[in-house]
């Protein structure tokens, strides 16, 4: 009896025994279960995040792309409006001396690539001479001069009216002229934009109208040659004005008068003034058209800036 109760008890112990090792194979197997669902959340997470990223990185990309979009336009616009300015700019200078040439002027050259009206030789000054006498060619050139520009100004620059002081600092942007013909200003003012039949030309404005005195590199006894150029050039712009009173009522963006002179002596030859043709064309007035540029700001805001 005792050997079989031993051999019995044997028995249960070694069935205890590997129930146990069954008990713990299962608790390691849920527990590498339970790890590897961990991680795979842990994955599942990371995906989440990435994708969420690259959600986050896709639409930053779309904006980025709307931006890029809208600048590209907005310097397409910039462009399309420095061309038409280029073309009216030529325009005016081409006009001036066609209508110059036909009534038989002479001693101009224009350079309507650079917008330039230049005036050259002894057919405007004298030699060593300022003044324009009544009865001199010069006197007759820029008288014409400024009655054909005063036409042509008119489509690319701001008017009063009453011919009073226009905008008084107020600023008005370009694009403000699509609004019409005419602008009423805070004070009660009615300003008048642009001649008759200018309505298409309103993407271009003079932002200035500049008389140029040059001269050779012969010294004058007992006047420099830049004075001598800016003398010059003040008898041609007070000839001008005078002739033409409207030329001085003619405003640019700013609301500065466009009209206005300088002297550069001997300092900007278009020649060499080493022939007396290279001298003679270096003895010139030019009258140089700048056109006012178009500005972004223009362009994203037209109607906010008064």
């Amino acid at each position: 009896m005792t050997d079989i109760l031993v051999g019995l008890l044997f028995i249960f112990i070694i069935l205890i025994v590997f129930f146990a090792i069954l008990v713990a194979q299962e608790n390691q197997e849920i527990k590498e279960q339970q790890n590897q669902a961990e991680r795979l959340q842990t994955v599942l997470l990371d995906l989440a995040i990435t994708r969420q990223k690259l959600k986050e990185a896709e639409e930053e990309k779309e904006i980025t792309q709307k931006e890029l979009d809208k600048t590209s336009a907005m310097y397409a616009e910039l462009a399309k409006g420095a061309e038409k300015r280029e073309r009216d700019r030529a325009s005016v200078v081409q006009g001036v001396f066609q209508s110059l040439k036909d009534d038989g002027f002479k001693g101009i050259m224009p350079l309507a690539e650079k917008g330039i009206l230049r005036f050259a030789g002894e057919g405007t000054f004298a030699s060593g001479k300022w003044d324009l006498p009544i009865d001199s060619e010069g006197f007759a050139l820029f008288s014409a001069v400024s009655e054909r520009l005063a036409d042509r100004v008119a489509c690319f620059a701001y008017r009063d009216r009453a011919d009073l002081g226009l905008f008084a600092g107020t600023f008005i942007s370009s694009a403000k002229l699509l609004e019409g013909s005419e602008i009423k200003t805070e004070d009660g003012r009615t300003l008048v934009i642009y001649g008759n039949g200018c309505e298409k030309s309103k993407n271009a404005i003079i932002q200035n109208l500049m008389i140029e005195g040059h001269t050779d590199n012969v010294p004058m006894r007992g006047m420099d040659n830049l004075q001598l150029s800016a003398l010059r050039a003040l008898s041609v712009y007070r000839l001008m004005v005078e002739k033409t009173p409207v030329l001085s009522r003619y405003y640019n963006i700013s609301g500065e008068p466009i009209i206005s002179f300088s002297g550069y002596g001997e300092d900007r030859p278009v020649e060499s003034n080493s022939t007396p043709t290279g001298q003679s064309a270096n003895r010139r007035t030019d009258i140089r058209i700048i056109m006012d540029s178009p500005k972004i700001v223009d362009i994203e805001s037209p109607f906010s800036a008064q």
